[in-house]
């Protein structure tokens, strides 16, 4: 995906006057980017269940990202990410010794990339958790982030006032989603979904999740 084609879907379902003020292509190197690039979260300010977090910015948000694994919902016929929880100190502490046992197919914890962002002007400690990035414990559907920018909805905005976007693709057996998150400096987040088999896709406006 290149800068035409996210602009060509911004335009269409949010600003036609819309404009950059910053984009980050996810390729294959990308974690090695942001862990030599990121400055890494200290241990001791790692969230429940993260192995690891990197924080890096794109435009006016600061971007963190990391590896957290969550517990499985055995109780849940479907994936169920809302009702999905982070592994507590105990479980991560058998984790550690032994990954493979407990993370994969048909295993007890799903890891996932997790990335939340905050608008530079706020606390430290105010990141929002954007969105999840996992797979099925059988691999039938995996899901990836494209691409990470800011924009605004005119160039008469001011830089500092532009939104966050995050754009991620589900991949299944039989189709793919792209769903584009959109978090607005006071950290209010909306999200488009572009379904292949909605018949108003072209009709389609960023709501609340």
């Amino acid at each position: 995906m290149n800068s035409k084609e996210i602009m060509d879907i911004l335009s269409k379902h949010w600003s036609d006057a819309a404009a950059f003020t910053d984009i980050t292509y996810i390729t294959e190197n990308w974690q090695q980017k942001i862990e030599e690039e990121g400055e890494k979260v200290p241990e001791e300010e790692l969230w429940d269940g993260e192995l690891a977090a990197f924080v890096f910015r794109v435009g006016n948000y600061h971007v963190r990202v990391a590896h957290r694994i969550y517990r499985i919902c055995k109780s849940a016929v479907m994936y169920d990410p809302q009702n999905e929880k982070p592994v507590n100190k105990a479980e991560m502490e058998l984790i550690k010794k032994d990954a493979g046992v407990y993370v994969g197919q048909n295993r007890q914890f799903r890891l996932a990339q997790e990335i939340a962002a905050k608008s530079c002007g706020t606390s430290e400690n105010d990141f929002i958790i954007i969105c999840r990035l996992t797979h099925a414990v059988n691999y039938s559907w995996c899901e990836s982030v494209k691409c990470i920018c800011t924009a605004k909805k005119s160039k008469c905005i001011p830089d500092e006032d532009a939104d966050l976007f995050v754009w991620k693709m589900y991949v299944g057996d039989s189709f793919s989603v792209d769903t584009v998150y959109k978090m607005e400096p006071t950290g209010r987040i909306t999200e488009l979904v572009l379904h292949p088999f909605d018949p108003d896709i072209g009709e389609a406006e960023f709501r609340e999740r």
